[in-house]
């Protein structure tokens, strides 16, 4: 789909392109036996991710999403085949992004916060409110789903070590969110 979505912008179609964290680090051989681990569509080869990758540095791609989807418990610990599709995401994004693309050299930060933030405004015409977020992508820390502010916490990054913990959200000048110490 990446191939048909560049050749479509090539010859000149309005169509813009999205997609989320899982897919971009994450691919068929991560696969476990886990309802955290079922999204639609599902994860696909080493291949497709690269591909997915390639697309970011090329324009082709032009929004990273969440894909959040905060199931109960109850939906997604049935297992892969029988837990409800989706993920949450909106909790893990930039600091599994900013660790498994930035860190590495794969992605200008720059392109990530492109991709994350200018660039959805732009495409949906929102305004540049001052909104805006603090991170801290010194000091690394494990993701905890338990931690959690969503209600959902299947997430397929669970325990993983990551840089990027959001510090304070400001939203219309106001902060609306403060870490914990």
């Amino acid at each position: 789909s990446v191939d048909l979505i560049r050749r479509a912008k090539a010859e000149g179609v309005a169509v813009t392109c999205e997609t989320a964290p899982h897919y971009l680090l994450l691919c068929d051989a991560d696969l476990q036996e886990d309802g955290r681990f079922k999204m639609n569509p599902p994860l696909r080869s080493e291949a497709d991710r690269d591909a997915l990758r390639a697309a970011l540095l090329d324009g082709t791609i032009d929004v990273i999403a969440t894909d959040h989807a905060p199931h109960a418990a109850a939906e997604k610990n049935r297992g892969l085949a029988h837990s409800a599709m989706g993920v949450v995401g909106l909790e893990t994004a930039f600091p599994v992004l900013y660790t498994g693309l930035v860190k590495p050299g794969l992605l200008p930060l720059e392109r990530l916060i492109s991709l994350m933030s200018t660039r959805p405004r732009e495409i949906f015409g929102l305004p540049n409110n001052a909104d805006y977020a603090l991170l801290s992508v010194g000091q690394p820390y494990c993701i905890d789903p338990e931690r959690f502010r969503s209600m959902g916490r299947a997430t397929p990054f669970a325990g993983l070590q990551v840089y990027g913990k959001n510090l304070i959200t400001i939203a219309n000048g106001e902060v609306v969110w403060k870490a914990e110490n």
